[in-house]
């Protein structure tokens, strides 16, 4: 998506250099005749177009579970991870503490 996004930035790019050429090469040929648009109508065309560029890829992004985190949801996420670390941890000691338990219990019973 992302790439259908950038290439289609920069065909909207060339396609623009290639009209304002186009006017260009038509206005030297004929220099009695008005062919270019003017810059201002130009730049109009251009941004309705991104307006509508970003509107489009607006609404298809609106469906993905991707957004940009405040710090407070961040720093909320990485809490609750840091807890599941330390949940894990705590289980992980007590599983060796408990499978050392049966080895000095039995070598105190065999002294």
């Amino acid at each position: 998506m992302v790439f259908g996004l950038l290439a289609g930035g920069v065909q909207m790019c060339a396609t623009a250099a290639n009209h304002v050429r186009q006017q260009i090469i038509l206005s030297k040929m004929h220099p009695d005749q008005v062919h270019a648009l003017p810059l201002v109508h130009l730049k109009q065309s251009l941004t309705s177009q991104w307006a509508g560029v970003k509107q489009r890829v607006g609404e298809h992004l609106a469906w993905l579970p991707v957004h940009r985190l405040s710090t407070a949801e961040h720093r909320e996420l990485l809490q609750k991870r840091l807890d599941l670390v330390d949940g894990e941890l705590e289980a992980v000691e007590q599983a060796m503490a408990a499978m050392h338990r049966p080895a000095h219990d039995e070598t105190a019973n065999v002294h």
